[in-house]
């Protein structure tokens, strides 16, 4: 037998689907992508001590995974909703964004902007 699907087709399935998305460079599928491979090869980030250096700042997130033994540090930045004036004291190389990668971790962040940075 049928069976009735209970939520109606996405109108734009032939645009927005997964064979679209793993085609583009910069899509949500590459970019957990990315976080999976960051995973796997930072140890930060699997067994790192977590800090969050969020402090009194307003919309955003702001953490900091450091592997204990080398020392070596992972920070995330995330924005959120409106375009956001954020200043972290560190350096770092950007090495993912869902956005242009960072030249520098502190600046103008946009809506939903998120940046890992090693530190």
């Amino acid at each position: 037998g049928s069976t009735e699907p209970w939520i109606p087709m996405y109108a734009k399935y032939k645009e927005i689907n997964v064979e679209a998305d793993r085609a583009k460079e910069k899509s949500i599928f590459n970019f957990y992508k990315e976080l999976v491979r960051i995973r796997k090869e930072q140890n930060a980030v699997r067994h790192g001590v977590y800090t969050n250096i969020t402090g009194d700042r307003e919309g955003c997130y702001i953490y900091k995974m450091t592997d204990a033994d080398t020392q070596k540090t992972i920070l995330v930045v995330c924005n959120f909703e409106h375009e956001n004036e954020i200043r972290v004291d560190v350096t770092g190389k950007c090495i993912l964004s869902n956005y242009e990668k960072r030249e520098q971790v502190s600046g103008a962040y946009k809506a939903y902007e998120c940046a890992v940075f090693k530190i």
